[in-house]
Protein backbone atom coordinates (compact mmCIF):
# COMPACT_ATOMS: atom_id res chain seq x y z
CA UNK A 1 0.00 0.00 0.00
CA UNK A 2 1.30 3.58 -1.18
CA UNK A 3 1.38 5.71 2.52
CA UNK A 4 1.70 9.06 1.73
CA UNK A 5 0.81 12.24 3.88
CA UNK A 6 -2.74 14.10 2.21
CA UNK A 7 -2.88 17.75 2.18
CA UNK A 8 -5.97 19.84 3.32
CA UNK A 9 -7.80 21.16 0.32
CA UNK A 10 -9.27 23.94 -0.57
CA UNK A 11 -12.36 25.77 -2.03
CA UNK A 12 -15.61 23.77 -3.79
CA UNK A 13 -17.50 23.64 -6.59
CA UNK A 14 -20.79 22.00 -7.96
CA UNK A 15 -20.41 19.64 -10.72
CA UNK A 16 -23.28 18.89 -13.56
CA UNK A 17 -22.62 15.56 -13.17
CA UNK A 18 -23.53 15.66 -9.74
CA UNK A 19 -26.68 17.32 -9.86
CA UNK A 20 -27.52 14.56 -11.95
CA UNK A 21 -26.81 12.00 -9.20
CA UNK A 22 -28.74 13.62 -6.55
CA UNK A 23 -31.44 13.33 -8.71
CA UNK A 24 -31.15 9.43 -8.42
CA UNK A 25 -30.97 8.60 -4.76
CA UNK A 26 -30.25 5.13 -5.14
CA UNK A 27 -27.15 6.05 -6.78
CA UNK A 28 -25.78 7.77 -3.59
CA UNK A 29 -25.85 4.88 -1.36
CA UNK A 30 -23.41 2.41 -0.54
CA UNK A 31 -22.57 -0.26 -2.12
CA UNK A 32 -21.60 -4.04 -0.87
CA UNK A 33 -19.42 -5.62 -0.84
CA UNK A 34 -16.20 -3.13 0.03
CA UNK A 35 -12.72 -3.67 -1.19
CA UNK A 36 -9.74 -2.26 -0.49
CA UNK A 37 -6.86 -2.23 -2.78
CA UNK A 38 -2.99 -2.47 -2.72
CA UNK A 39 -1.56 0.28 -5.07
CA UNK A 40 1.72 -1.13 -6.41
CA UNK A 41 3.50 -0.12 -9.36
CA UNK A 42 5.51 2.92 -11.24
CA UNK A 43 3.32 5.74 -12.53
CA UNK A 44 4.18 8.88 -14.66
CA UNK A 45 2.53 12.14 -15.97
CA UNK A 46 2.79 12.22 -19.88
CA UNK A 47 2.87 16.13 -21.13
CA UNK A 48 2.15 19.41 -19.68
CA UNK A 49 -0.10 20.12 -16.61
CA UNK A 50 -2.33 22.90 -16.74
CA UNK A 51 -1.94 25.78 -14.18
CA UNK A 52 -3.96 28.55 -15.49
CA UNK A 53 -1.49 29.92 -18.04
CA UNK A 54 -3.16 31.21 -20.76
CA UNK A 55 -2.12 30.02 -24.58
CA UNK A 56 0.05 32.08 -26.78
CA UNK A 57 -2.04 34.38 -28.74
CA UNK A 58 -2.18 33.21 -32.23
CA UNK A 59 -0.22 35.32 -34.81
CA UNK A 60 -2.51 37.64 -36.96
CA UNK A 61 -3.19 36.02 -40.09
CA UNK A 62 -1.45 38.56 -43.11
CA UNK A 63 -4.35 40.34 -44.98
CA UNK A 64 -3.55 41.42 -49.03
CA UNK A 65 -4.58 44.69 -50.26
CA UNK A 66 -7.82 45.15 -51.62
CA UNK A 67 -10.16 46.98 -53.77
CA UNK A 68 -13.58 48.00 -52.14
CA UNK A 69 -15.73 48.53 -55.29
CA UNK A 70 -18.74 48.43 -52.54
CA UNK A 71 -19.91 48.44 -49.18
CA UNK A 72 -23.22 48.07 -46.74
CA UNK A 73 -23.33 48.15 -43.10
CA UNK A 74 -26.09 47.14 -41.26
CA UNK A 75 -26.34 46.74 -36.98
CA UNK A 76 -26.94 43.41 -35.73
CA UNK A 77 -26.22 42.00 -32.31
CA UNK A 78 -24.58 45.47 -30.87
CA UNK A 79 -22.04 45.42 -33.49
CA UNK A 80 -21.61 46.89 -36.48
CA UNK A 81 -21.12 44.55 -39.79
CA UNK A 82 -19.32 45.37 -42.80
CA UNK A 83 -20.17 43.71 -46.25
CA UNK A 84 -17.28 44.87 -48.88
CA UNK A 85 -17.61 43.72 -52.63
CA UNK A 86 -13.42 44.14 -53.58
CA UNK A 87 -11.70 43.71 -56.94
CA UNK A 88 -10.00 40.38 -56.74
CA UNK A 89 -6.90 40.12 -54.72
CA UNK A 90 -3.79 38.89 -55.84
CA UNK A 91 -3.63 35.80 -54.05
CA UNK A 92 -1.40 32.56 -55.02
CA UNK A 93 -3.39 29.80 -56.98
CA UNK A 94 -4.92 26.72 -54.71
CA UNK A 95 -2.69 24.05 -55.24
CA UNK A 96 -4.20 21.00 -57.58
CA UNK A 97 -5.63 17.96 -55.55
CA UNK A 98 -2.85 14.98 -55.20
CA UNK A 99 -3.61 12.26 -57.59
CA UNK A 100 -4.60 8.50 -56.10
CA UNK A 101 -1.90 6.28 -56.32
CA UNK A 102 -2.39 3.08 -58.22
CA UNK A 103 -2.76 -0.28 -56.97
CA UNK A 104 0.86 -0.81 -58.50
CA UNK A 105 2.18 1.92 -55.96
CA UNK A 106 -0.47 1.15 -53.28
CA UNK A 107 1.33 -2.22 -52.96
CA UNK A 108 4.59 -1.63 -53.40
CA UNK A 109 4.40 1.06 -50.63
CA UNK A 110 2.24 -1.91 -48.40
CA UNK A 111 5.63 -3.49 -48.57
CA UNK A 112 8.56 -1.37 -48.25
CA UNK A 113 10.84 -1.69 -45.17
CA UNK A 114 9.63 1.79 -44.03
CA UNK A 115 6.08 0.67 -43.66
CA UNK A 116 6.34 -2.43 -42.63
CA UNK A 117 8.48 -0.67 -39.39
CA UNK A 118 5.73 2.07 -39.21
CA UNK A 119 3.01 -0.69 -39.26
CA UNK A 120 4.75 -2.70 -36.08
CA UNK A 121 5.44 0.78 -34.68
CA UNK A 122 1.78 1.64 -34.53
CA UNK A 123 0.62 -1.89 -33.88
CA UNK A 124 2.63 -2.16 -30.91
CA UNK A 125 1.84 1.62 -29.42
CA UNK A 126 -1.64 0.40 -29.80
CA UNK A 127 -1.17 -2.31 -27.58
CA UNK A 128 0.43 -0.33 -24.74
CA UNK A 129 -2.20 2.25 -25.16
CA UNK A 130 -5.75 2.61 -23.09
CA UNK A 131 -8.24 5.11 -22.39
CA UNK A 132 -9.41 5.77 -18.68
CA UNK A 133 -12.70 7.26 -19.01
CA UNK A 134 -13.65 8.19 -15.08
CA UNK A 135 -16.21 9.91 -13.59
CA UNK A 136 -15.18 11.97 -9.95
CA UNK A 137 -17.91 13.12 -7.44
CA UNK A 138 -15.29 15.44 -4.76
CA UNK A 139 -16.71 15.21 -1.10
CA UNK A 140 -15.54 18.52 0.70
CA UNK A 141 -12.59 18.02 -0.69
CA UNK A 142 -11.54 15.17 1.38
CA UNK A 143 -12.70 12.06 -0.55
CA UNK A 144 -14.36 11.31 -4.15
CA UNK A 145 -16.81 8.76 -5.29
CA UNK A 146 -15.41 7.40 -8.73
CA UNK A 147 -17.19 5.58 -11.44
CA UNK A 148 -14.69 4.11 -14.59
CA UNK A 149 -15.30 2.17 -17.53
CA UNK A 150 -13.15 -0.42 -19.41
CA UNK A 151 -14.25 -1.71 -22.90
CA UNK A 152 -14.35 -4.97 -23.68
CA UNK A 153 -12.94 -6.89 -26.91
CA UNK A 154 -15.17 -8.22 -29.43
CA UNK A 155 -11.69 -10.44 -31.00
CA UNK A 156 -11.02 -11.83 -27.45
CA UNK A 157 -14.71 -12.30 -26.76
CA UNK A 158 -14.33 -9.75 -23.34
CA UNK A 159 -17.08 -7.74 -22.40
CA UNK A 160 -17.14 -3.97 -20.88
CA UNK A 161 -16.84 -3.60 -17.19
CA UNK A 162 -17.23 -0.84 -15.34
CA UNK A 163 -16.28 0.40 -11.55
CA UNK A 164 -17.52 2.09 -8.76
CA UNK A 165 -14.65 2.92 -5.68
CA UNK A 166 -14.58 5.79 -2.79
CA UNK A 167 -10.94 7.23 -2.15
CA UNK A 168 -9.34 9.68 0.23
CA UNK A 169 -7.62 11.43 -2.77
CA UNK A 170 -8.78 15.00 -3.59
CA UNK A 171 -9.61 14.19 -7.56
CA UNK A 172 -10.08 18.12 -8.41
CA UNK A 173 -6.26 17.82 -8.12
CA UNK A 174 -5.96 14.97 -10.88
CA UNK A 175 -7.27 17.46 -13.53
CA UNK A 176 -5.15 19.50 -15.94
CA UNK A 177 -3.10 16.72 -17.84
CA UNK A 178 -4.85 14.12 -20.87
CA UNK A 179 -2.49 11.19 -20.39
CA UNK A 180 -0.31 9.33 -17.92
CA UNK A 181 1.82 5.96 -17.76
CA UNK A 182 1.29 3.49 -15.49
CA UNK A 183 3.74 -0.09 -15.46
CA UNK A 184 4.47 0.40 -19.26
CA UNK A 185 0.81 1.10 -20.63
CA UNK A 186 -0.35 5.05 -21.63
CA UNK A 187 -3.60 5.92 -20.60
CA UNK A 188 -5.89 8.88 -22.50
CA UNK A 189 -7.87 10.12 -19.58
CA UNK A 190 -11.24 11.23 -20.35
CA UNK A 191 -12.68 12.79 -16.66
CA UNK A 192 -16.05 14.84 -15.95
CA UNK A 193 -15.66 15.75 -12.25
CA UNK A 194 -17.75 18.16 -10.11
CA UNK A 195 -18.01 18.48 -6.30
CA UNK A 196 -20.03 19.86 -3.23
CA UNK A 197 -19.64 19.97 0.05
CA UNK A 198 -21.56 17.82 3.23
CA UNK A 199 -23.34 21.07 4.38
CA UNK A 200 -24.42 21.71 0.60
CA UNK A 201 -26.54 18.18 0.89
CA UNK A 202 -28.07 18.64 3.58
CA UNK A 203 -29.10 21.79 2.80
CA UNK A 204 -30.42 20.33 -1.00
CA UNK A 205 -31.82 16.93 1.47
CA UNK A 206 -33.79 19.28 3.78
CA UNK A 207 -35.15 21.55 0.46
CA UNK A 208 -35.84 18.13 -1.11
CA UNK A 209 -37.98 17.02 1.98
CA UNK A 210 -40.25 19.96 1.75
CA UNK A 211 -41.30 18.78 -1.40
CA UNK A 212 -42.07 15.33 -0.17
CA UNK A 213 -38.57 14.09 -1.88
CA UNK A 214 -36.42 11.94 -0.15
CA UNK A 215 -32.74 10.84 -0.93
CA UNK A 216 -30.05 9.07 0.83
CA UNK A 217 -26.63 11.06 1.78
CA UNK A 218 -23.49 9.23 -0.26
CA UNK A 219 -21.87 6.68 2.90
CA UNK A 220 -18.75 6.44 2.36
CA UNK A 221 -16.43 2.91 3.58
CA UNK A 222 -14.02 3.73 6.05
CA UNK A 223 -11.48 5.81 4.55
CA UNK A 224 -7.82 6.47 6.08
CA UNK A 225 -6.78 10.08 6.88
CA UNK A 226 -3.51 9.41 6.70
CA UNK A 227 -2.44 7.09 3.73
CA UNK A 228 -3.33 7.06 -0.01
CA UNK A 229 -6.38 4.62 -0.51
CA UNK A 230 -8.97 3.69 -2.32
CA UNK A 231 -12.18 1.49 -1.66
CA UNK A 232 -13.86 -0.73 -4.71
CA UNK A 233 -17.92 -0.76 -3.57
CA UNK A 234 -19.19 -2.29 -7.21
CA UNK A 235 -16.94 -4.61 -10.19
CA UNK A 236 -14.26 -7.32 -10.03
CA UNK A 237 -11.01 -6.12 -7.87
CA UNK A 238 -9.41 -9.09 -9.44
CA UNK A 239 -9.90 -7.50 -12.91
CA UNK A 240 -6.23 -6.37 -13.15
CA UNK A 241 -7.10 -3.91 -16.64
CA UNK A 242 -9.70 -2.57 -14.44
CA UNK A 243 -7.97 -1.94 -11.13
CA UNK A 244 -4.73 -0.52 -13.22
CA UNK A 245 -7.02 2.38 -14.29
CA UNK A 246 -7.46 3.82 -10.52
CA UNK A 247 -4.36 2.56 -9.22
CA UNK A 248 -2.05 4.55 -12.45
CA UNK A 249 -4.19 7.74 -11.47
CA UNK A 250 -3.45 7.12 -7.22
CA UNK A 251 0.37 6.05 -8.26
CA UNK A 252 0.70 8.61 -10.08
CA UNK A 253 -0.96 11.23 -7.21
CA UNK A 254 1.20 9.55 -4.73
CA UNK A 255 4.19 10.82 -6.58
CA UNK A 256 3.11 14.15 -8.01
CA UNK A 257 0.94 15.31 -5.25
CA UNK A 258 2.51 18.44 -4.62
CA UNK A 259 2.79 19.38 -8.25
CA UNK A 260 -0.74 18.77 -9.15
CA UNK A 261 -2.26 19.96 -6.13
CA UNK A 262 -0.39 23.79 -6.83
CA UNK A 263 -1.61 23.48 -10.91
CA UNK A 264 -5.14 22.97 -9.03
CA UNK A 265 -4.76 26.13 -7.04
CA UNK A 266 -2.85 28.12 -10.08
CA UNK A 267 -5.68 26.99 -12.61
CA UNK A 268 -8.48 27.99 -9.45
CA UNK A 269 -7.14 31.55 -8.97
CA UNK A 270 -6.73 32.12 -12.61
CA UNK A 271 -10.36 31.24 -12.89
CA UNK A 272 -11.49 33.55 -10.24
CA UNK A 273 -9.46 36.18 -11.74
CA UNK A 274 -10.85 35.72 -14.91
CA UNK A 275 -14.31 35.80 -13.52
CA UNK A 276 -13.98 39.17 -11.87
CA UNK A 277 -12.21 40.66 -14.65
CA UNK A 278 -15.35 40.11 -17.05
CA UNK A 279 -17.64 40.66 -14.54
CA UNK A 280 -15.93 44.39 -13.68
CA UNK A 281 -14.98 44.73 -17.96
CA UNK A 282 -17.92 42.63 -19.87
CA UNK A 283 -17.02 41.97 -23.38
CA UNK A 284 -18.21 44.41 -25.86
CA UNK A 285 -19.39 42.94 -29.58
CA UNK A 286 -16.60 43.35 -31.97
CA UNK A 287 -17.39 44.92 -35.40
CA UNK A 288 -16.95 42.38 -38.03
CA UNK A 289 -15.50 43.66 -41.85
CA UNK A 290 -16.19 40.78 -44.22
CA UNK A 291 -14.66 40.96 -47.69
CA UNK A 292 -16.15 39.00 -50.41
CA UNK A 293 -15.56 38.86 -54.51
CA UNK A 294 -16.58 36.73 -57.91
CA UNK A 295 -13.62 34.34 -58.95
CA UNK A 296 -13.84 33.83 -62.33
CA UNK A 297 -14.56 30.48 -63.80
CA UNK A 298 -11.85 28.29 -63.63
CA UNK A 299 -11.12 26.23 -66.96
CA UNK A 300 -11.12 22.43 -66.32
CA UNK A 301 -13.14 22.06 -63.42
CA UNK A 302 -16.17 24.36 -64.16
CA UNK A 303 -16.66 26.37 -61.12
CA UNK A 304 -16.88 29.53 -59.99
CA UNK A 305 -15.24 31.36 -56.63
CA UNK A 306 -17.11 33.41 -54.11
CA UNK A 307 -14.65 34.53 -51.28
CA UNK A 308 -11.42 33.52 -49.52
Amino acid sequence: MLSTPMKPAVGSIIGPILLLALACPSVLAQEEPVTEVEIEGEAKLLGKVADGTPPPPAPPRPMPEVKILSSSVRQEGGRTITMNRVAPPDLPPLPPPPEPPGEEELEALRQSPEYQAFLAEAQEHARKTRIAFVSATVYDHEKTRLWWWVPGDREQNIEARSFRAWSNVDFFHLGGFGSYEYDGIQYMLIMGIGGTTTEQLREWQRRAAEHGVEFELPVSPDLPADSLSYVVTEGDPGDAEGMAVMDGLHALYGKEKDRLAAAYVAREQAREAREAYLKANPPKPKDTVIHFWRRPREAGNGQEGGAR
